[in-house]
């Protein structure tokens, strides 16, 4: 195990000198708020479909068409037993809070530290079983998170379903995987290109974020504590038990596994402070919650990757 940690480690740390970048523009303000959100959305709506779009360009093969149901299947699991979590424990404290809280514990930033993880360990097939996961946490995070961030069920729409990019693109990849479409070098190679910016561009939005954060935060509330544990030790350790027996019982793949526990263990949602911030909720604990959470786990998603490796593989 403490060599899979090594391993794991020194990818983590290669995605620490992309964070340190960013950390860096922000601190020397070569980066602002409203330059830091054009470019978070370049990722959202560019950057981030483009990868997923290409780890769908694959021949046709029954087996992954399978494994992406069971990542789907695991992946509406794991968010429903998150919700529990958040529930049961997060209790107590003015309600903007509380509901920030909550929605940390829930949704994880699988796009930005997942996704670019996934690349780095496991290649194509990490990226593929991340965009699966992603196309869920998008399902779950356009319906259940609108409700659970505004208290208003009226949130939820259709249209912001379909029209959302992670969504398009997953729909889009299925599309061209099923069908085992072969792309125009004029249209695949632009897709390449962008997709390749998928794991700095999204490290160096969290590294400014974290040039933000006010550590001493923390200290203010017992819920950032029950947050930050649940969102990176004990809901991945939990998960990786669970999955461990599902392993057992079902013959899963272990790879599937490994890569599945990366989006599970990975920090809060940077999600998190644009939700708050659109429904007026306490965004200034939602953006030292992605901060801080972000910086612990760079100690924290290596363990828990490796931890999974040496159980899974």
């Amino acid at each position: 195990m403490l060599g899979n940690i090594l391993s794991t480690g020194e990818q983590v740390l290669i995605l620490v000198v992309l964070l340190a970048v960013g950390f860096l523009c922000g601190k020397i303000r070569i980066f602002n708020d409203q330059s830091i959100s054009h470019l978070s959305a370049f990722a959202l709506k560019i950057v981030g479909p483009c990868a997923i779009v290409e780890s769908f360009c694959r021949q046709f093969d029954s087996a992954m068409l399978r494994a992406m149901g069971i990542v789907a299947l695991l992946a509406f699991a794991a968010h429903a037993l998150y919700a529990a979590f958040a529930y049961v424990c997060i209790r107590g404290g003015k309600e903007p809070t509380r509901r920030v809280l909550r929605y940390g514990t829930v949704f994880a930033n699988c796009g930005y530290m997942g996704l670019p993880l996934q690349q780095v360990l496991f290649g194509a097939d990490g990226v593929f079983y991340g965009a699966t996961w992603i196309g869920v946490y998008n399902l779950v995070a356009w319906s259940f998170g609108l409700v659970l961030m505004s208290g208003d069920r009226r949130q939820i729409s259709f249209k912001k379903l379909l029209l959302n990019p992670g969504i398009l693109a997953v729909l889009t990849g299925i599309v061209i995987f099923v069908c085992s479409i072969e792309l125009p070098t004029i249209i695949l190679q632009p897709i390449h290109y962008f997709s390749a910016l998928n794991v700095p561009v999204p490290m160096v939005i969290s590294g400014y974020y974290l040039s933000k954060a006010d550590l001493r935060t923390i200290w203010k509330h017992a819920n950032y504590y029950i947050t930050i544990a649940l969102r990176l030790a004990v809901i991945p350790l939990c998960s990786i038990g669970l999955m461990f027996l599902l392993q057992k019982a079902f013959r899963l793949d272990g790879m599937l596994l490994a890569a599945c526990i990366v989006d599970i263990a990975a920090p809060v949602a940077a999600a998190t402070t644009m939700f708050s911030t659109l429904f007026r909720q306490d965004s200034e604990t939602a953006a030292n919650l992605v901060s801080i959470s972000t910086l612990l786990s760079v100690l924290t998603l290596p363990i828990m990757v490796a931890l999974a490796q040496s159980v899974f593989l």
